[in-house]
């Protein structure tokens, strides 16, 4: 995107040698100007000198101009579309424990082969946990 006062007035650019060649320019790299209203508004004249200039105006959602008495020139602008990234999706499991048959589950718990920790405690104790959870309430 390129923007700024070209002093190329696109109202009148017949016979003016530098804005055709603005316009050929724009032309050979596929721009698209989105200013399409006077950009310095006199009592004598009215010209488009001002100018917004992209190769996506895909890109772009909105344009134009904003005449404030302070200037004979009036402001431009432009709204951009951002397109952000999409993260990978989540996927959270739950277990509801609505039905979860507490009596089962500690009786599971105290005939668990609790004897074979060797070396990895955590690991056979969550392991062990998960299993007989799962037995105790099966759904997800």
């Amino acid at each position: 995107m390129i923007l700024g006062d070209f002093n190329c007035n696109l109202l009148e650019a017949k016979g003016n040698l530098h804005t055709t060649k603005l316009l050929s320019l724009f032309g050979e790299y596929q721009y698209k100007q989105l200013i399409e209203q006077p950009t310095r508004i006199t009592k004598a004249s009215e010209s488009l000198i001002d100018h917004i200039i992209t190769n996506m105006p895909q890109r772009i959602c909105k344009s134009g101009v904003c005449h404030v008495s302070t200037s004979d020139h009036s402001l431009i602008y432009t709204v951009r579309r951002l397109a952000l990234p999409r993260g990978q999706p989540r996927i959270v499991e739950t277990r509801s424990f609505k039905n979860f048959d507490k009596g089962s589950f500690l009786n599971d718990l105290t005939e668990a082969p609790w004897d074979n920790i060797d070396g990895q405690p955590l690991i056979v104790y969550l392991s062990t946990f998960s299993t007989y959870t799962r037995r105790s309430k099966p759904d997800i």
